[in-house]
């Protein structure tokens, strides 16, 4: 039977190269510990990383303020996904994620977090 799709035949030395390829950093998530703080009224959510800061957005500033209260004030984040973890530190309420947008004007440079 044929397959419309392209399939990659199974070989030892395929597989090796492909295991080679995986370990590059550029594919794996990167998640760095980030101090929150947060400006509910602009729905704006400040992260600080070794005295920078980036300023995003969120379109559900409720629920990441609700996190950030069930938490020690930190957290980590994703710049490949845009994704802010902020774990709960009350037992059996879990760890949540969200995704932020960078804002227009930001031009991802560092800042100073003051």
């Amino acid at each position: 039977m044929m397959s419309a799709y392209p399939i990659e035949k199974d070989s030892r030395s395929s597989n090796r190269e492909r295991t080679v390829r995986l370990r590059d950093n550029n594919v794996l998530d990167e998640w760095v510990e980030v101090a929150v703080h947060i400006e509910a009224e602009l729905s704006l959510v400040q992260l600080c990383q070794d005295g920078e800061q980036k300023m995003l957005y969120s379109e559900d500033i409720g629920a990441v303020l609700e996190a950030a209260m069930d938490s020690d004030g930190s957290a980590l984040w994703c710049e490949k996904y845009s994704k802010l973890l902020i774990p709960s530190t009350r037992p059996g309420a879990g760890n949540r994620f969200f995704s932020l947008r960078r804002m227009l004007n930001d031009d991802g440079g560092p800042r100073d977090c003051s």
